[in-house]
């Protein structure tokens, strides 16, 4: 599996395969499924700090604002066995599969107007009764429209994954040119144009998408 390479990944694979069977259940009034489910919150410890704009955007590949077209499927990943009072139990990461329309790019230039595949990090757990998402993390709805904060993996697809990955702005619906304009008015917005003109860099291997239209 190829994921952003953080130093903290291998230690956080297995925080969050102990997040989804040990952590507590709570709502945060976000709808993901067709009926409320409770969330299991992942936590990790991070290279950057995840709080910082900055950061989170100079760290990523891709920043962009992004129409959520369609959820195609969840994947299980990352498999682990883990002892329990019961007995031992496999333990998957779920990774929701989205269809996905670029509105905007702030960094990088993905291909807009057509509905690119993105790969979430979080999603329905295997068991089907709860939501597996990062701490300061939302899953997207389709219609709705949010930034995404995105990175190309060495296959050149994208994932967005971690905490602050994926912002709403107040806008959903069908789109156009006088819409938009609306979304770069939002407080949301200026904050990670803003981050991505003073973003922080973080040294790693990067890739490109294969969604880019400068790729060579």
């Amino acid at each position: 599996m190829v994921m952003k390479p953080k130093k903290w990944l291998a230690h956080l694979l297995l925080v969050a395969a102990m997040s989804m069977l040990f952590a507590g259940c709570t709502g945060n009034g976000q709808e993901p499924s067709a009926s409320n489910l409770p969330i299991n919150h992942l936590h990790g410890t991070f290279s950057i700090d995840v709080h910082d704009p900055a950061a989170v955007v100079g760290d990523a590949d891709y920043v962009f604002v992004g129409r959520v077209d369609k959820v195609v499927n969840t994947e299980y990943k990352n498999e682990v066995t883990l002892e329990t009072e019961k007995g031992t139990k496999e333990v998957a990461s779920p990774y929701t599969n989205y269809s996905i329309t670029v509105l905007d790019n702030l960094k990088g230039e993905l291909q807009t107007d057509v509905s690119n595949p993105v790969q979430k990090s979080g999603g329905l757990n295997q068991d089907g009764d709860s939501i597996v998402l990062y701490e300061d993390d939302i899953l997207p709805q389709v219609d709705n429209v949010y930034i995404f904060v995105a990175y190309a993996q060495k296959d050149g697809s994208l994932l967005v994954s971690g905490p602050n990955s994926t912002i709403a702005v107040p806008e959903n619906g069908t789109f156009s040119e006088t819409s938009l304009a609306r979304v770069a008015e939002t407080s949301e917005y200026q904050t990670y144009s803003h981050a991505v003109n003073n973003e922080k860099d973080s040294v790693r291997e990067r890739f490109v998408s294969k969604f880019d239209t400068q790729k060579k």
